[in-house]
C-alpha cells in the first residue's frame, strides 16, 4: 500500500504540472521529459504523507514511479489524438488515493524484456476444477506475490511490463504485458500470376 500511495501522489504532482501547461496552451511533456523528475525527486530527499507521517520517495521502487509517468504520458496522447481527430475528450485527471490504485513497471533482463520463468513461476498445476498457483516477482520490499494463474503462457514468452491493480472493492489483479515468438508459416506451393499493368 506505500508502493501505491506513494506512485499516486507522484501521479498527481505530475500532472498537476501537467495540466497548468495545458491550460496556459504550453505543449505538454512526453515520458522522456517527464522521467528526469524521478532521479531529481529521490535525489532530493522529497517526502508524501503516507498514513499520518512523511515518508520518502526513494522508498518508492524507481520503476514503479518511471511507470506512473509512462501511464500519464498515453493518457495525453490518447487526449490530444483524439482532440485532433475532431472527438470528444477530457484531459487525464488526479487518481483518488483513498481507493484504488495501479503500481505499473517496466520488466526488464539487461536492455530488453524479461524472460517469463524470472519473473512468474508456477507453484501448483491448474486443474479442471481450479487454476493453476503462481508466484509473481515484485520490484522493492514486496518480493514475490502469490497469484491464481488463470491462463498460462508459452515458455518462451518475453514480459514487457507488469501492473498489480486493486478495484474498488478490494480485489488485486495482476497484468503481463507481453511478446511472444512467431512463428511464419511456410509458403505453399503454386503459381502466382503478377498483373503489371503494361499497356
Amino acid at each position: 500500500d506505500l508502493f501505491r500511495a506513494g506512485t499516486t501522489w507522484f501521479f498527481n504532482q505530475a500532472i498537476a504540472s501537467q495540466l497548468d501547461r495545458y491550460r496556459h496552451h504550453v505543449p505538454v511533456e512526453t515520458y522522456a521529459g517527464l522521467s528526469y523528475a524521478v532521479s531529481v525527486a529521490r535525489k532530493a530527499a522529497v517526502e508524501f504523507r503516507y498514513r499520518g507521517p512523511m515518508r520518502l520517495i526513494s522508498d518508492v521502487p524507481a520503476v514503479m514511479l518511471h511507470g506512473a509517468l509512462r501511464q500519464l504520458s498515453a493518457s495525453w496522447t490518447r487526449h490530444l489524438k483524439m482532440r485532433q481527430e475532431g472527438r470528444k475528450s477530457s484531459p487525464p485527471g488526479f487518481r483518488s488515493v483513498h481507493r484504488g490504485g495501479c503500481l505499473y513497471w517496466q520488466v526488464q533482463d539487461g536492455a530488453g524484456p524479461c524472460p517469463l520463468g524470472k519473473v512468474l513461476k508456477v507453484t501448483r498445476p491448474g486443474t479442471g476444477d481450479r487454476p493453476a498457483m503462481a508466484t509473481l516477482r515484485v520490484p522493492g520490499k514486496i518480493g514475490l506475490v502469490a497469484v491464481r494463474y488463470h491462463r498460462e503462457l508459452p515458455a518462451a514468452t518475453l514480459v514487457r511490463f507488469a501492473s498489480v491493480r486493486v478495484d474498488g472493492a478490494g480485489r488485486y489483479w495482476v497484468t503481463v504485458q507481453y511478446e511472444t515468438t512467431q512463428v511464419r508459416q511456410a509458403a505453399a506451393g503454386g503459381v502466382v500470376g503478377i498483373d503489371r499493368g503494361v499497356a
